[in-house]
């Protein structure tokens, strides 16, 4: 198997934007705000939104005579969970994020300062931002109207406090922060970039959007909306941010070449320059044709997630349009490939993973064409997106959660499912690199959530510190009839002879136990705007509201 070197690109336009203008305006913004907290100037100096960015955020100026955490608590007029979390000052003055507001009302902040006292602050808060139904027809049929969530599945046992929210991209809209009730509690605004949302090991976010350098601008903002850092790319960095153990940056990036989305790249967090480039042209097989098909060869294989499995030292890449497949981090020696067995060339076979139940037997015999067919609709996966580990030390063994998105779940229309018909899942699969095996330990969504979350790009899921699954159905579109649609017909999604003519997005985020798969909280987001394509954008009418990346993590790492 030919492989390249890992080799850097040569730099053009790469780096931090040392003089871009929100980072310097940002940073003088903080410096003035801190230079009034002087000694005896008092503990409840509010600055509500001071960057303009984070509506639900702001700043209590606090002059501190020791480190010793203190206590924050933000209750309301309106019956919101009161929020509670703790932040570590310096001594001297200090600006402490006030995070987890509440929209349209009369916040109470409650600071306790240990060996001090306690002090209030309030804070009246403005409405939320209008949804597309509240929007006139846009000029150009581009919608960021402000999504509406519901709790379409109450919290089982909401919580009586609250110091994480789930977070949620609504990608060229807002990135937004929901409590267990369906309340927002942090969103920003237009101003910061919203798509592959990561938060990175200093607790701040990492973001591109399509509407800020087409992806080649990543910028690194925090919770009260303030932005550090923008990064500069040559190519974009249209998928998944992932944090490397070094601190390093893994995005997957486009070549320079006729095609695109088949690279990965690593990026030094200190600089912004790339320090190794992963060409797939020269790794796997760029004559098997994609599934689903969208441009053809020319994005032949549409990479979104990456990861490095220190272990094995394989980085396990997600390639929307061929698979999942592994390679060796120093040599790029390709170590195997998730994947439906059809069209791979000679040279691939060696690679292909055989199913497997927990005895080693094999589930399918992948020479009879009805096997093949049982092994498309109930165990390989299709389109799939956010590949991410699931921590195993064991050498020779590699365990990974996976979104299925499952677009046709076939390699032929005519067997291929309409979007209708579909389901979207999550799958835990375990490969055993010695026999070139993968078994599949857990799924969920098929038959618990059906076609309702069929998402057909996008989407994630997370595994929580409590050992529950948080689940972001973030791709679906449904029709003026309720059917179940695709993006791109005929390419995204097989063709639909009963769609309708309008589409609107709907986004489902489940948070489940796993071990006796129940819903513990439910929300369900929609644009509340049908989108047609005489009148609006077709990116928007196929993509009306995706979520590419929704997490619950804490308000204050």
């Amino acid at each position: 198997m030919s492989t390249k070197a890992t080799e850097p690109r040569p730099p053009v336009n790469q780096g931090i934007d040392t003089n871009n203008a929100t980072v310097l305006r940002h940073n003088q913004i903080y410096e003035t705000l801190l230079s009034h907290v002087t000694e005896g100037s008092g503990n409840v100096y509010l600055s509500v939104n001071p960057y303009g960015t984070a509506p639900l955020s702001g700043y209590l100026g606090l002059w501190a005579t020791s480190v010793n955490p203190v206590g924050v608590r933000i209750t309301d007029d309106i019956g919101s969970i009161p929020v509670e979390y703790s932040y570590t000052p310096v001594i001297g003055a200090n600006l402490v994020p006030l995070v987890g507001l509440s929209p349209e009302a009369a916040n109470t902040v409650t600071i306790t300062i240990p060996g001090v006292g306690t002090a209030n602050g309030f804070i009246l808060t403005t409405p939320l931002p209008v949804s597309d139904a509240e929007l006139p027809a846009q000029p150009d049929g581009l919608f960021q109207g402000f999504p509406i969530i519901e709790a379409s599945i109450p919290a089982i046992d909401p919580p009586d406090t609250i110091n994480e929210l789930y977070f949620c991209a609504f990608a060229q809209r807002h990135n937004v922060g929901i409590d267990p009730n369906g309340i927002v509690r942090w969103y920003t605004s237009l101003d910061i970039p919203v798509f592959n949302l990561e938060r990175i090991s200093n607790g701040h976010f990492m973001s591109t959007g399509v509407n800020f350098g087409a992806h080649q601008q990543i910028y690194e903002f925090d919770m009260v909306g303030r932005v550090y850092n923008v990064y500069v790319l040559d190519n974009q960095c249209h998928h998944s941010i992932y944090q490397l153990p070094d601190g390093n940056l893994l995005i997957p990036s486009e070549n320079t070449g006729t095609t695109l989305q088949d690279g990965v790249s690593v990026v030094d967090i200190s600089t912004g320059l790339e320090t190794a480039y992963y060409d797939m042209r020269y790794i796997m097989d760029m004559n098997r044709y994609p599934r689903p098909r969208f441009a053809d060869l020319v994005d032949w294989l549409h990479i979104n997630q990456a990861y490095l499995n220190t272990t094995n030292n394989l980085m396990v890449v997600s390639a929307r349009h061929q698979g999942v497949f592994a390679l060796n981090a120093d040599t790029s020696e390709l170590a195997f490939i998730l994947g439906n067995h059809e069209d791979w060339g000679e040279n691939f076979q060696q690679y292909l993973l055989t199913p497997v139940d927990d005895e080693g037997n094999s589930l399918y015999d992948l020479t009879d064409q009805d096997d093949i067919d049982k092994a498309d609709k109930e165990f390989w996966q299709w389109g799939q997106h956010a590949c991410l580990e699931v921590p195993n030390s064991t050498a020779g063994i590699v365990e990974f959660f996976i979104f299925d998105n499952g677009n046709y779940r076939s390699r032929d229309d005519e067997k291929a499912l309409i979007p209708n018909d579909n389901y979207s899942r999550i799958v835990h699969y375990k490969v055993d690199l010695s026999n070139m095996t993968v078994m599949k330990l857990f799924e969920y969504g098929k038959t618990e959530v059906g076609n309702r979350g069929y998402s057909a790009y996008v989407s994630n899921q997370q595994v929580l510190d409590n050992g529950n699954y948080f689940i972001n159905f973030g791709g679906g579109n449904f029709d003026e009839n309720g059917r179940r649609r695709g993006i791109h017909d005929g390419y995204g999604d097989i063709i639909d002879p009963l769609t309708g003519n309008l589409s609107q997005g709907i986004v489902v985020l489940q948070e489940i136990n796993p071990d006796t798969k129940e819903v513990q909280v439910e929300f369900t987001c929609t644009s509340g705007r049908f989108k047609s394509p005489e009148t609006d954008s077709q990116e928007f009418f196929d993509q009306d509201l995706p979520v590419f990346r929704a997490y619950k993590l804490p308000l204050i790492p």
